[in-house]
Order: structure tokens, then C-alpha cells, then sequence
């Protein structure tokens, strides 16, 4: 189905984007040329999840590779990923992962467990890669 293709390409645009943005729904709306309401029915109608849960989902797991793979302060990680603020950060990465930031990155595991994925509709498409977080 034709939504089915176009949500796979807002996915894909949602990883490049690297979350140097804050990414919106005005923005969804826009690169997909549907209305807001339109696209944020048929985007959580193909992943299960609206678009602001994905978004903060795929970049809490980004956070935790952060977290893990770099020495970046937890307050450049959060201004890096254009969280609102270090409080609502520590909020949803405690919710996401069951633990502070700070303790995720001082344990010895990298538990991703509860993490959104990411997501592709119909298999991972060859053209497309992810780039890793800036170091």
C-alpha cells in the first residue's frame, strides 16, 4: 500500500536526521505532504505507536550508545539529542530503561532490552544505513 511506502520513507528520514532537531509533527506533515491528522492516524496505524513516542524511543536508545561509547557529559548528550531539558530526559530514559543515566553508563551491561527498535515496514531496505551518533 501506497501510506505503507511513504511512512518507511518518514522512518528512514527520522534516523538520517541524526536528531540534531527537534523533529515535529508539522514537520512529518510537511516532508509527506499529508495533513497533521492524517499522517500522525496512519503513522501510528502502520508502527503501533504515535510519532512522538518513536521519535523519543529511538532517541533514548541513542542516549544509551552515547552513554556507553563516549565520554560526552549527560548534559551534552541531552542538548546533542535536543531533549527539552536534562529533567525530562532523566524522566523518560529512567521509564525507558529502568535506571538513571548515570547508572547505565557505570553498569557493565549494555541492556537495550526495552528499547524502541527500529523500525522498517516491509525488511530492511538495502539503500538505506544509520548513521552513527556523533562522537
Amino acid at each position: 500500500m501506497f501510506i505503507t511506502k511513504v511512512i518507511e520513507e518518514l522512518l528512514a528520514w527520522v534516523e538520517e536526521s541524526g536528531f540534531n532537531e527537534k523533529l515535529t509533527v508539522e514537520m512529518l506533515s510537511e516532508k509527506s505532504g499529508y495533513s497533521r491528522g492524517h499522517i500522525q492516524k496512519a503513522f501510528k496505524d502502520e508502527t503501533g505507536m504515535t510519532f512522538g513516542n518513536y521519535v523519543r524511543g529511538r532517541k533514548l536508545i541513542r542516549a544509551a550508545f552515547m552513554l556507553k561509547a563516549t565520554n560526552l557529559s549527560i548534559s551534552h548528550i541531552v542538548n546533542e539529542l535536543k531533549f527539552q531539558s536534562y529533567q525530562s530526559f532523566g524522566r523518560a530514559f529512567r521509564k525507558q530503561f529502568r535506571t538513571s543515566p548515570m547508572q547505565y553508563r557505570k553498569s557493565k551491561s549494555w541492556d537495550v532490552s526495552s528499547a524502541i527498535p527500529l523500525l522498517f515496514l516491509e525488511g530492511i531496505p538495502e539503500h538505506r544505513y544509520v548513521p552513527a551518533p556523533k562522537l
